[in-house]
């Protein structure tokens, strides 16, 4: 259990010595009696918990492992888990099946997870003070004291002379923002990623297999989905090394389908009755939608030049378009935009060159990660980039948040990650494992040996074809073993 909520600590984005929610749910997933096992960890001062629960409404108490506990060797205590539930449905049966036909290079999965860690492969994406990209106001999170931090938003420059005022430096880990002392935030991030990278690699050597569905979006999560990368070049099958074929920027691909299908349409700006913004080709506050077609100002009695009707702004956007669908109207420019860039795999380069980020990966990275961010954080988030990406997507934006407010700030990743699985699971690993492939599912990918690529990749483009259409989405192919080079 320990190691579980390191892992979920990581996840969130949080420090190891930093109190997380984990709701009883999840812990009841993995032993109904968990409340004892978590009681006597707590009492022996392995873990630390809030006496009261994170919000009014009782939403769970908060956890974190001893921050006095966060150094020094590994020691490895033996505890018997509860048996998992014997689910012998045909998906999961057959994923235990091929994991247990994985082989595990141990010796030089430890060796390159050591490399990594003492040679702080991992921070090189690390940036300090004069360094660190993120311009404006950002949430920013401070170290008051030993598992203890405030966040707050302040501008950037502020953030870095009060940090230096105290000794400290302003630390940007991709779209992580905190204010620390540089060795000690590199020194417990190494501890928390040699725990978790270990714990991973062990479970394999081990033969400790499982497959499951999740409760929640029915995810198929097994040894591999939490395996980081750069250790899936040392697992092989039937000898061979593995490799990944996934869809490019998936979640905003089902996104773009949901809006397609009609999902949020309760949630979009009713015409007439919502201010459009920024648009490209006039002052964001003489911008109006009426019906079909765009208004410039305020004034009824304007010049009929000054109307335009949505096809014109669409084709300045680069977006084709079917005349039924400019009658119809349903869908503005902005959300057009954020289709046609989804479908083609370009969103991230598109927001990387909009928000002026770095060129190459490194850019498209912090891209993808501001993307996530604003996409799947709270309503109220108040990211400088989110108002940069709405100005963009004006349309977009508040329909996510209006159904964020209505249905819950979770629902929205949710939503899309049911989708996901319908697809990938349900229709793309189905049909694989009833047509003999042994191949696993990493969320939107699919991991298969060198040999039966091709074969993959034509079962799943019949798939993807008949859910997209015939160019709707981008099908890309991640050799692990380069991965491993590129490290």
């Amino acid at each position: 259990m320990v190691i579980l909520i390191m892992v979920n600590t990581l996840k969130a984005d949080r420090e190891l010595d930093e109190f997380v929610e984990i709701p009883s749910t999840y812990w009841k997933k993995i032993d109904p009696n968990y409340q004892r096992v978590l009681f006597k960890l707590e009492e022996v001062g392995i873990i630390k918990r809030t006496v009261t629960y994170s919000t009014w409404d009782n939403k769970c108490k908060l956890t974190m492992i001893n921050p006095e506990l966060l150094s020094g060797e590994f020691t490895k205590v033996e505890y018997e888990a509860p048996k998992r539930k014997n689910n012998n449905d045909f998906l999961l049966k057959a994923t235990r099946r091929v994991l247990r036909s994985l082989k595990l290079d141990k010796r030089a999965a430890l060796g390159f997870m050591k490399s990594y860690v003492d040679e702080e492969w991992f921070a090189r994406h690390i940036r300090y003070d004069g360094e660190v990209i993120a311009r404006g106001s950002v949430k920013i999170k401070y170290r008051i004291g030993q598992g203890k931090y405030h966040e707050f938003f302040t501008p950037v420059d502020h953030a870095i002379t009060t940090a230096k005022k105290t000794g400290k430096s302003l630390i940007q880990d991709k779209q992580k923002i905190i204010v620390d002392y540089p060795d000690n935030y590199i020194q417990l991030r190494s501890w928390g990623i040699e725990s978790v990278y270990r714990e991973v690699i062990n479970r394999i050597a081990d033969r400790n297999f499982y497959a499951d569905r999740n409760d929640t979006n029915y995810r198929l999560d097994h040894n591999l989905t939490t395996l980081p990368s750069c250790l899936l070049p040392f697992i092989t099958l039937r000898g061979q090394s593995l490799v990944g074929l996934d869809l490019k920027n998936s979640q905003f691909v089902f996104l773009a389908k949901l809006i397609e299908e009609g999902f949020f349409d309760q949630y979009l700006p009713q015409p007439g009755q919502k201010k459009l913004q920024n648009w490209p080709f006039c002052p964001p506050k003489q911008c109006y939608k009426v019906g079909n077609r765009i208004k410039v100002g305020i004034n009824e009695s304007n010049d009929r030049e000054n109307v335009r009707s949505d096809d014109i702004y669409v084709r300045h956007l680069g977006i084709e378009r079917s005349r039924n669908e400019v009658i119809n109207g349903r869908l503005s420019s902005d959300l057009l935009l954020f289709i046609n860039l989804a479908k083609s795999g370009q969103i991230y380069e598109y927001i990387q060159v909009k928000l002026a980020l770095p060129v190459g990966s490194y850019g498209r990275s912090l891209a993808k990660g501001i993307m996530f961010q604003i996409f799947f954080a709270g309503h109220q988030n108040r990211r400088a980039e989110k108002g940069l990406v709405k100005n963009l997507f004006p349309n977009l934006m508040g329909m996510i948040d209006a159904y964020k407010k209505d249905k819950g700030d979770n629902q929205f990743a949710i939503s899309l990650q049911l989708k996901e699985s319908e697809v990938f699971i349900d229709k793309i690993l189905r049909t694989l494992y009833s047509k003999g492939f042994e191949v696993l599912s990493k969320h939107d990918s699919i991991l298969c040996v060198e040999d039966d690529q091709e074969a993959v990749r034509k079962v799943m483009v019949e798939i993807l074809d008949m859910e997209f259409g015939v160019g709707g989405y981008q099908l890309s192919r991640e050799c692990l073993n380069e991965y491993k080079q590129a490290v």
